[in-house]
């Protein structure tokens, strides 16, 4: 087999005198088209990746889910919304008095309590206000 790599590949019988029995590519030993590698018992492996350690597990850099292929919701603060001002801002569309009442007084207890919700108790006392001033204006137009 070394001879034959060193001389290069076996030239083709030729049959060309007879008709019918020309040159038949399977009659012959052909040579392994893969590229031939070297002894694989000697070799050292090479591996894509760095051999991995063993001893405290590394952590991921992509998020952990369950199995069921949803992550489960996470409460960024322990804060929660003044409800008095939800209701300012709710109550302003229907009855605007009471919008603006709630408001105020939702504003007060956020000073007092800290919690969230000035923007619902303003936009309670500005909705409501903005109401009662067109139903005052349609009233006198009218």
């Amino acid at each position: 087999m070394d001879d034959q790599l060193s001389n290069g590949p076996t030239p083709a019988p030729d049959n060309s005198s007879s008709f019918g029995t020309g040159y038949n590519p399977w009659s012959e030993t052909k040579q392994s088209s893969f590229p031939q590698y070297p002894d694989q018992n000697n070799a050292v492996p090479q591996y894509p990746y760095p051999p991995q350690h063993y001893g405290r597990p590394q952590q991921p850099s992509y998020p952990q889910y369950p199995q069921n292929g949803y992550p489960q919701q996470q409460y960024l603060s322990g804060q929660k919304t003044n409800g008095m001002a939800i209701a300012a801002f709710i109550s302003s569309f229907f009855i605007a008095i009471v919008g603006v009442i709630l408001g105020v007084v939702a504003l007060n207890n956020i000073k007092q309590t800290g919690e969230k919700g000035t923007g619902f108790a303003w936009a309670g006392i500005i909705i409501g206000g903005f109401s009662i001033l067109a139903a005052v204006a349609l009233l006198s137009a009218w």
